[in-house]
């Protein structure tokens, strides 16, 4: 903070501002431009999201996906687990608002710095690596299945990629592959095809 700037260093923050709208009004230009280097390689730029609210913002800058989907938020924002309805819509939202661009969603990664009050965890030395997020959903099928469940019903309307957080070894990755399966085979015998996107 400069308290009681004089007339040059305002006008040379003013400057400074200035030029930072011009390169911004540069950068609008290329919102809907693909994204390839000099030597002609393509690349995704996609976007981090907390909530279903956050798409505007990402199809307006041009991001060709959203690359993160954090979906703790319907966990974290609630006083109860969110229902597979709830889910749904809010995975929804998000992708029909990507408009066919892919979206990446994490299932629930609490834990460590992100307990949730009506589900207590253990207390542990070092909770960012113990207790949490796959091991959680691996531990707490119900919770896991109900988000699996939800995610799949909203890949009819769009791309979606799951991303399972905090694998530690190949036994989880496959056990968490035998929770989605087991979840899209109940989901099929109701309506044949679904989750085949």
């Amino acid at each position: 903070i400069i308290v009681d700037p004089s007339q040059a260093q305002i006008d040379e923050y003013q400057a400074k501002a200035d030029s930072f709208e011009k390169e911004r009004a540069e950068w609008a230009k290329l919102v809907d431009a693909p994204s390839v280097s000099k030597d002609g390689q393509h690349f995704e730029i996609a976007a981090n999201i907390g909530t279903p609210d956050d798409v505007a913002d990402a199809v307006k800058q041009g991001a060709d996906g959203v690359g993160l989907f954090r979906s703790e938020f319907l966990y974290m924002s609630s006083d109860h687990l969110p229902t597979e309805d709830e889910q749904f819509e809010a995975y929804k939202k998000a992708v029909v608002g990507m408009k066919g661009k892919p979206v990446v969603v994490r299932t629930l990664d609490i834990g460590g710095d992100k307990p949730l009050d009506y589900l207590p965890l253990p207390e542990e030395m070092n909770p960012f690596l113990g207790y949490r997020a796959i091991r959680i959903c691996l531990h707490r099928p119900d919770i896991f299945k109900t988000q699996l469940r939800a995610l799949i019903r909203a890949s009819e309307f769009g791309p979606v990629e799951i991303m399972f957080p905090m694998i530690a070894t190949l036994a989880e990755l496959r056990q968490a592959k035998a929770i989605y399966q087991e979840c899209k085979d109940e989901l099929q015998k109701d309506h044949p095809g679904l989750g085949d996107k």
